[in-house]
């Protein structure tokens, strides 16, 4: 399969030849012209795109500085839509790939504006900048990554198409859209606040600087876009050439400051009395991450609520009626439609877990109903163990790579094996250093490994190391004393701010 451009330069190549051969009359002349700046249409449209989202952000927040920072999406938006397409082989420049980034400019920015205008509410209610931009990002994870999820499941049948028009037009621009927003949802949340400090730090040493400063700056500002534009060739490098000439210019000014600065000796007035309080002190080990607890946050209302289901009748089940539908769509699809190897293996894992969860609900039910029968134990047993042979007699019949479907089978063995071991290890609670007997030592090292393996081997149990700890310190000698396991290394770690 040959690229566009490849066949572009062909067809050019033979329609040049056929005029240079063709006998003209005498005085008539022909001259080809080419049209060399295909996408001059598309540098355009996205100047104009950048152009309105920053005059309505900047109506929005009736600021200057906050649409920068928001627009700083953009950026990780373009490194995951060219990593997404790198990797899956596509043309980077095309107008189908770029139509899906000139959507995805618009899509990538509500992320930010979610996080942000959020933290301006809690700093508008008196918490201080850091705390404000802490709290959103913790506060806003589920519904950014909902939304990412959902736009990013909506584009991914598009993205699996192989067909003429499907495959060739529609896939660039669903991956470049996948691509862009899974990259951009997950830096969003570390990236934005970052460069949301950092700019109002900026800003705040900026205006301290004297009015000769400003007036240089602004002429070595000036100088260097005539630089770049009279020699940086294409509109790519001059982009990146004023993005570098606007963070030297003043980088450089506050890397001088600082370098000439003299070092301060007293950083705490010797006469000043120390006071330190610390209020209602509390660690969990082994407490789920905190994207684990915010995505089960919506779970755990629920609950309080009273509004979760525990599948304790049938009308419990009739509720999440659409999730078999889904299961069926699923299967349909990853083993009836699609032919992509890739895609038809990653989809079988989703099959698989997405049968786990609905045979768990149908489980529950049943232990409820009829009081922990026999029957069901034995049957959650069978699909336990019949579910993956037959998901991967599935893949086998469909693709026909051998070598690869029993590498497959065997890494699915492994995973199930270890699971397993967990199992069995955490509800026994085996302690690994005491088992003996016949091939001890290899038993141990495999049992070391099971529970080092994350979301298969290892468990948490959290468990409280300090209880509600409430002291003050003031200026003066304090001794610390108390058995071994009471958790004095502990809060004196959090106190050091080394442990959460």
């Amino acid at each position: 399969m040959e690229s566009s451009k490849t066949l572009l330069e062909a067809y050019r190549s033979e329609i040049d030849d056929f005029i240079a051969t063709y006998n003209l009359p005498s005085g008539v002349a022909l001259e080809v012209f080419h049209e060399e700046d295909q996408l001059g249409d598309f540098k355009f449209l996205l100047l104009a795109a950048f152009l309105l989202i920053f005059m309505i952000l900047a109506l929005v927040f009736e600021s200057f500085a906050t649409p920068f920072i928001l627009l700083f999406t953009i950026p990780l938006a373009a490194i995951g839509s060219l990593l997404a397409l790198l990797l899956t082989g596509n043309s980077l420049l095309n107008a189908n790939t770029l139509t899906g980034f000139l959507i995805l400019l618009g899509v990538v920015v509500n992320n930010g504006i979610i996080l942000i205008d959020y933290a301006n509410i809690l700093r508008s209610r008196g918490y201080h900048r850091n705390r404000s931009l802490m709290m959103a990002g913790l506060s806003r994870i589920r519904p950014i990554l909902i939304t990412s999820i959902t736009t990013v499941a909506a584009m991914l049948p598009l993205a699996m198409g192989d067909a003429e028009y499907s495959g060739v037009i529609g896939a660039p621009f669903a991956i470049t859209v996948i691509g862009g927003l899974s990259f951009s949802a997950l830096l969003t949340l570390i990236f934005i606040p970052t460069v949301c400090m950092g700019m109002e730090n900026t800003l705040h040493w900026y205006r301290g600087l004297s009015p000769r400063l400003w007036l240089l700056h602004a002429l070595l500002f000036v100088a260097g876009v005539g630089v770049i534009y009279m020699y940086a060739d294409g509109l790519l490098w001059q982009a990146v050439y004023l993005v570098a000439l606007v963070s030297l210019i003043p980088g450089i000014t506050y890397f001088v400051q600082t370098s000439l600065r003299q070092a301060r000796v007293e950083v705490i007035d010797p006469a000043q009395e120390i006071r330190i309080q610390v209020r209602n002190l509390v660690k969990i080990y082994d407490w789920p991450g905190r994207f684990s607890r915010q995505w089960n946050s919506g779970k755990k209302i629920r609950r309080r609520l009273g509004l979760s289901a525990e599948f304790h009748s049938l009308k419990d089940l009739v509720q999440v009626s659409w999730e078999f539908a889904l299961l069926g769509f699923l299967i349909y699809f990853t083993y009836f439609f699609i032919t992509g190897r890739l895609w038809m293996f990653l989809l079988s894992w989703v099959v698989y877990t997405l049968t786990l969860d609905l045979w768990k609900k149908i489980r529950t039910y049943l232990f409820y109903r009829f009081e922990g029968s026999r029957v069901v134990k034995y049957a959650n047993r069978i699909l336990f163990w019949t579910i993956p042979p037959v998901i991967w007699l599935a893949m086998v019949v469909r693709i026909d790579n051998k070598v690869l479907m029993v590498a497959v089978g065997l890494l699915w063995a492994l995973e199930i094996a270890v699971y397993v071991t967990s199992q069995y290890l955490y509800s026994r609670q085996v302690n690994i250093e005491r088992v003996q007997g016949r091939f001890g030592g290899l038993r141990r090292w495999f049992f070391r490994m099971v529970k080092s393996i994350p979301l298969l081997g290892r468990r948490r149990r959290p468990f409280k190391a300090l209880r509600g700890i409430s002291f003050e310190i003031r200026t003066g000698m304090f001794g610390l004393l108390g058995p071994n396991g009471a958790g004095k290394s502990t809060m004196m770690r959090i106190i050091c701010g080394i442990l959460e």
